[in-house]
């Protein structure tokens, strides 16, 4: 802005027209500001909409409805754990519902709950693929029965994730 102003300065005797641009490009610089501060909330709604669906669904996927399944298939697991640390689960859940509304709003323009759990659930998984199959290379915690069954639920979680927010980020949308 500054440089425009200096340049707006410096060329008083340039025609109408070369003034006439520059007011134009402000006015664009200032509109773009305006959807970057609606596209900020916007992303906002959708990782809180998100971290809802992670949270919730991780707490019932994985202390209630696999907690034997993933138990049998990974021995390894039951000697390291722990009483859960709430703001790891917090900070984590936040990380993993940001990078969904951000691959959904910047990236992708994904703002139909449809095609937010399905893109969701594509994420959730390569991701927990990943991550396991390190842990399976690097330690005993795991078995590869027991990073498939994960894969498997960190899917599930992360489709219903995607879900909420795609439809965060396209609430209310014009």
């Amino acid at each position: 802005m500054i440089i425009l102003l200096k340049f707006i300065n410096t060329n008083k005797n340039k025609n109408i027209l070369d003034n006439s641009i520059i007011f134009a490009f402000e006015i664009q610089s200032n509109q773009n500001k305006k959807l970057e501060i609606m596209s900020s909330k916007r992303l906002l709604l959708g990782t809180l909409a998100g971290f809802f669906g992670y949270f919730a669904a991780g707490g019932l996927l994985y202390t209630v409805v696999f907690k034997e399944l993933l138990a049998s298939t990974n021995p390894g697991m039951t000697s390291v754990q722990t009483e859960p640390n709430m703001v790891a689960l917090v900070l984590g859940n936040l990380a993993s519902a940001f990078l969904l509304a951000y691959i959904f709003e910047k990236w992708a323009g994904i703002r139909n709950p449809v095609t937010g759990a399905v893109s969701g659930a594509l994420i959730g998984a390569l991701i927990a693929f990943g991550y396991d199959s390190m842990i399976h290379g690097t330690t005993n915690l795991m078995t590869w029965q027991g990073v498939l069954v994960d894969v498997v639920v960190f899917a599930i979680c992360s489709a219903i994730a995607g879900a909420l927010t795609a439809f965060g980020l396209g609430y209310k949308r014009v």
